[in-house]
């Protein structure tokens, strides 16, 4: 069973300052307010994770640090090394790895530890049912007159994302969905592709088509398109 993270929030059992972190199998995936712990950008694929209780002022919470081979929750600052964990994606997987480069991992009995090897997590967005993308060349939505969506477009539109097995999908104000044609230029219709986030700097991410694997890639013309290899400029959104 992979274990269940959300981008913002991770689905963690909140324990005291001090003690260590313990990661709950979720079987309904239903996310509780005390067991959400925030992603907090430091640097390009670099995050602090901040303990959330609804009942403080998030300003006084704490965040993940790493001692010897597990994690507590009693960092003071996201600026301490001991505290920043770098994010790496393979697909619908999240790898977390800890300073030193371990990474996370799950024993048996939910607690976290740190090992040689990646642990595949699934991470599921929780607060962006929304989105307004845009890219150096504009906002993107709707080709005028065609089924096809561009990202040369002077206005924004505004899609709707919804959590499907570990990916995405993504519909306009129509009711119509993003998947890849033969091309593997995004176009609009009844049936919905699936498609992988990668956050990767402040306030943008790359979007993965699962049908073939590549980056969605912008063009100047408006052309946008899942055919980006690499993480760049052409490739990453502003949300």
């Amino acid at each position: 069973m992979d274990s269940l993270l959300n981008f913002f929030s991770l689905s963690l059992f909140r324990l005291p300052a001090g003690e260590d972190v313990s990661f709950k199998l979720l079987v309904d995936e239903e996310i509780e307010d005390t067991e959400t712990f925030q992603l907090e950008f430091v640097e390009t694929d670099k995050y602090a994770i901040r303990v959330c209780d609804p009942k403080k002022n998030s300003r006084d919470a704490k965040f993940w640090k790493t001692v010897a081979a597990g994690i507590q929750a009693n960092g003071n600052s996201k600026d301490q090394a001991d505290c920043q964990f770098s994010v790496e994606y393979n697909g619908k997987h999240m790898h977390v790895r800890a300073p030193g480069g371990k990474y996370v991992s799950v024993r048996d009995n939910g607690h976290l530890f740190l090992q040689d090897s990646p642990k595949d997590f699934i991470f599921r967005l929780l607060n962006r049912p929304k989105l307004v993308l845009k890219c150096p060349h504009g906002f993107v939505g709707m080709k005028e007159g065609k089924a096809e969506v561009a990202c040369n477009r002077s206005n924004f539109d505004v899609f709707t994302v919804t959590y499907k097995e570990g990916g995405y999908t993504i519909q306009d104000s129509c009711g119509k969905y993003w998947s890849c044609d033969d091309s593997s230029r995004i176009v609009l219709g009844e049936a919905a592709g699936t498609f992988f986030f990668e956050f990767h700097e402040l306030s943008k991410f790359a979007i993965r088509a699962e049908s073939n694997g590549m980056l969605i890639k912008g063009e100047q013309s408006g052309l946008f398109t899942a055919n980006g290899s690499e993480v760049s400029k052409d490739t990453l959104w502003e949300f």
